[in-house]
């Protein structure tokens, strides 16, 4: 992808993120394991993860997007969902589709 499509991408993340948070956050409301969940264990590190992946793609750099942001919030959503009871091979379920 041009370097162009990809800093347009990435402004429509940024610009979208309220919508794309909102839309992610239904989602997963509708998943049995989520439906308990208060909105601050919902929410997680969904909104930072957002703004990571709009900076990895505008950083140019070489990386996957999964190695610019390895040190970002994935790391901590992981423990996080770990520390509240979504680990094993269940934890998938987490993942709207």
């Amino acid at each position: 992808m041009p370097s162009t499509d990809v800093d347009k991408l990435a402004a429509l993340i940024k610009q979208k993120r309220d919508i794309l948070f909102a839309s992610w956050r239904q989602q997963v409301r509708a998943l049995p394991s989520a439906q308990g969940l208060d909105a601050p264990t919902l929410n997680d590190h969904v909104p930072e993860l957002i703004d990571e992946l709009a900076i990895a793609l505008r950083s140019g750099s070489d990386q996957t997007i999964p190695e610019a942001i390895s040190d970002g919030s994935p790391p901590a959503h992981g423990l996080q969902r770990l520390q509240d009871g979504f680990g094993g091979l269940g934890c998938g379920d987490a993942v709207p589709t």
